[in-house]
């Protein structure tokens, strides 16, 4: 089978608005974790609850803040919520792109999944029978 040469793939425009892109989905995510995790409970319940400072918390939940996947799924497991990846093609379709937090209000939160029956208090994992 030969390969695909990726260069080819798209032009770079095409990329930057792909970078843009993946850039605003994970902005999106982080910030739709953030609104649950404030419905929910305080930072220091969640840092307490996490082995961590209260610091660590808010600097997570800063606008600017690069978490990584790790921590990503740390805070949403404590939240009892399920990030579903949604990986497909990259299209034509136009980045939504943040310029900055005024705007982050108006995202609806469609990219977390609660896990109310498979998720205890406790942060441990359960099995449904």
């Amino acid at each position: 089978m030969a390969s695909l040469n990726l260069e080819d793939l798209h032009t770079p425009e095409q990329y930057v608005r792909l970078a843009a892109t993946l850039e605003s989905d994970w902005l999106k995510l982080k910030h739709d974790l953030v609104q649950r995790r404030k419905q929910i409970t305080d930072p220091a319940h969640l840092a307490a609850f996490l082995g961590i400072t209260v610091q660590e918390v808010l600097d997570f939940e800063q606008y600017d803040y690069d978490p990584t996947q790790s921590q990503l799924n740390e805070y949403a497991m404590a939240l009892g919520v399920r990030i579903r990846p949604d990986a497909h093609e990259f299209g034509n379709a136009e980045p939504i792109l943040f310029n900055d937090n005024e705007h982050a209000a108006d995202i609806a939160v469609s990219s977390i999944d609660p896990l109310v029956s498979q998720f205890n208090p406790l942060g441990n994992l359960v099995q449904n029978d």
